[in-house]
């Protein structure tokens, strides 16, 4: 019987089954329109966002007795009562989870009398792939056979720079991601070694790093929009725009002076 995981536990641990309710496959867009007197419709702004996305799930109890239920009731309850967004992975698509918060009141009551209860998650509103570029494959993933990413993942992201240089990335999603993104997502470029200054282009935006570099690690964090070399704020020596990754082939564009260093794009992609 198919269950999920939430904050590393099964629900299977718990001798509970669960049943999906309702997934929806689009999170809602929160309008941007105006009613004008006098006009048919309503004027649309554009530059939708999305909402959070709503996931039910129907609870039952398969264990011994509904005293023994009553037993472990509060380790159910810890188990779903996290504080902050924990990831919520189905049996029936581990590659991808959600960012999961439970606020409704959960009435395990219900479930003592009629053995069954619905979970109301409240998610941020895209999916997320369970392994990040920047991080090898190993054994025990969560990832099926068929991946878009492959055991040497880390090296298919990970470009010598020694000069001027075009990099192709296969964003495998169907969301853009970078400034704008929800909680949770990342978009990553960390650049290790040596240079005077470097610029990077992307889908039409250019970062520049004024440098100079010296056998040293930077983080441009594109979705909180922070530069970093361990916890020193480098924001001051960038000149541009952060950058996005779009669905498909994304072409990067790198030049600089005294371009010594290695450049890893470390993302998760993101899907409606």
């Amino acid at each position: 019987m198919l269950g999920f995981v939430y904050g590393n536990k099964h629900s299977s641990d718990f001798s509970i089954i669960a049943k999906s309710v309702n997934r929806p496959i689009l999170p809602a867009l929160r309008k941007r329109e105006l009613i004008v007197p006098g006009r048919h419709g309503t004027y649309d702004f554009g530059n939708n966002t999305y909402d959070n996305r709503s996931i039910s799930v129907l609870l039952q109890y398969v264990g011994k007795s509904f005293n023994d239920l009553r037993i472990r009731a509060r380790d159910i309850a810890a188990w779903l009562s996290s504080l902050a967004y924990a990831a919520l992975t189905f049996d029936d698509e581990t590659d991808k989870y959600y960012l999961a918060k439970c606020y409704d009141a959960l009435e395990l009551e219900t479930l003592f009398r009629s053995g069954a209860a619905t979970v109301q998650f409240e998610c941020q509103p895209f999916a997320l792939y369970q392994e990040s570029s920047g991080e090898d494959l190993t054994w025990g993933t969560a990832l099926p056979w068929g991946s878009e990413y492959t055991w040497d993942n880390l090296a298919q992201h990970t470009v010598a720079v020694t000069g001027d240089m075009d990099f192709d990335i296969d964003y495998f999603s169907t969301q853009e991601l970078g400034l704008g993104s929800p909680a949770g997502s990342k978009f990553n470029i960390v650049i290790t070694g040596s240079f005077t200054n470097i610029t990077i282009t992307l889908n039409g935006k250019t970062l520049t790093y004024t440098g100079p570099v010296t056998s040293q690690t930077i983080v441009i964090n594109n979705v909180d929009a922070t530069v970093k070399i361990s916890t020193t704020n480098e924001l001051s020596k960038c000149t541009g725009d952060f950058l996005s990754l779009k669905p498909g082939i994304n072409t990067v564009n790198i030049i600089g002076t005294g371009l010594n260093c290695s450049v890893l794009f470390d993302f998760i992609p993101q899907y409606l």
